[in-house]
């Protein structure tokens, strides 16, 4: 596996969605944790981390018509998407991993969906989310965390890339870190005054996609459905909600 490099493909599928009027339930989530906060004035400026072709932007926009909202990529043809589709916000392409995105206390509150899997390790990750949030200002990240105590990489590979003995690349995209790791990083940061998980609960039943496995289906009856995925793995999502020292 070591000898095999290792990228991400799966984003390019955002270029084929169109999906800005009707948005995700984790969009509508995050907009619920915002409004509960009566502190926030009217005219909040707003970095969504990772936006890909801007639908969750659109989303923020449209709820937050006063706010100046920028959204952030790293893969430059959503952006192009992004731009496209999306009026009166302003895309920049870039790494939420690079300090150099965003200014220091830039932004009221800072919203970063689906993208901390991608990375191996978390600190960097959120030591540049709290660089670029003001003083009391708030973040909201969402993922899927373990609520057992282990840290867990995965890495991946479809069929069709695999050739004489070994895939042609692995792919990342997965991992999952536990509550209790994120929880005594933040613990030790000063600039954090408190933070707490959200969990996330699909209600609404979603159909397995026959062409895409990576794309997460539910399973059981009921209100309270488990998320899966093809590669084996039960999706357990949170929103963390920080909210920083004056």
């Amino acid at each position: 596996m070591n000898t095999a490099k290792i990228k991400r493909t799966h984003d390019n599928l955002y270029l084929k969605e169109n999906r800005y009027k009707k948005p995700k339930e984790i969009f509508k989530l995050v907009l619920k944790l915002i409004k509960k906060n009566k502190d926030f004035k009217k005219n909040l400026t707003i970095g969504d981390y990772g936006c890909a072709n801007g639908e969750s932007t659109y989303f923020f926009k449209k709820n937050f018509k006063t706010a100046e909202i920028i959204g952030y990529d790293i893969l430059r043809p959503l952006i192009y998407k992004a731009r496209k589709e999306v009026k009166n916000v302003k895309f920049v392409c870039g790494s939420v991993l690079s300090r150099k995105l965003s200014k220091l206390n830039s932004n009221d509150i800072s919203i970063c969906i689906g993208v901390l899997s991608i990375f191996d390790s978390f600190e960097l990750f959120f030591n540049n989310l709290i660089h670029w949030t003001k003083p009391r200002g708030r973040i909201y990240v969402h993922s899927f965390f373990n609520a057992y105590p282990f840290d867990i990489n995965i890495k991946y590979s479809s069929s069709k890339n695999w050739v004489y003995k070994k895939p042609k690349y692995w792919e990342s995209g997965y991992n999952i870190f536990s509550t209790k790791t994120i929880s005594k990083f933040l613990k030790n940061k000063k600039e954090v005054k408190s933070f707490k998980f959200h969990k996330f609960t699909m209600k609404k039943k979603i159909n397995q996609n026959p062409k895409d496995y990576l794309r997460a289906w539910t399973v059981g009856a009921g209100k309270k459905k488990t998320i899966v995925n093809g590669l084996n793995i039960i999706q357990t999502f949170y929103f963390i909600e920080i909210i920083l020292n004056k």
